[in-house]
């Protein structure tokens, strides 16, 4: 009716996001309004932290496997944590928080997220397919990723770099 103002999409995602168990690798929803023309979001802002893409350009050529490792490892985590809550988030390199002084990652931007929830619908054959598509697009992204920093390691994928299994 005229007096309930639904949830805005990407706020009804972080609650997805923030039932318990609680993942640190998801930025954190503490409030939000709606107003007339705009949805107003209080997000978590850990400090200091920047972007994958400006922590790969500020340390071009000087991550070593460890990094690397830390940071495909707590996107794994993030992304396994979307997804068992029935969620595919867009993963870019612009919307990948990583802490300067600790090397925490935190996912964050949930606009585009896509919910994955099983239904019980005739339409169960027709989610099972997205799902499975969502899987391969969420496998692509880390690749992707996994190749940007490793390009940020000074060895290109492409001449076999010396990364271990």
């Amino acid at each position: 009716d005229e007096f309930f103002e639904p949830v805005c999409k990407e706020a009804t995602t972080m609650l997805m996001l923030q039932r318990p168990t609680f993942c640190d690798h998801v930025i954190r929803l503490y409030d939000w309004f709606i107003m007339e023309e705009q949805d107003v979001l209080i997000m978590e802002n850990p400090y200091p932290c920047v972007t994958l893409r400006k922590f790969i350009k500020k340390n071009s050529g000087h991550l070593n496997e460890e990094i690397i490792r830390r940071i495909m490892l707590q996107l794994s985590i993030a992304l396994h944590h979307c997804w068992d809550r029935g969620v595919f988030h867009h993963t870019y390199m612009s919307n990948i928080l990583i802490n300067t002084d600790t090397l925490q990652l935190k996912i964050m931007d949930f606009r585009l997220a896509e919910h994955i929830i099983k239904k019980r619908s005739a339409e169960v054959l027709l989610e099972e397919r997205f799902r499975a598509n969502a899987k391969m697009q969420a496998a692509e992204t880390l690749y992707d990723i996994l190749e940007d920093l490793n390009k940020a390691r000074g060895h290109p994928c492409q001449k076999k770099a010396r990364l271990s299994r």
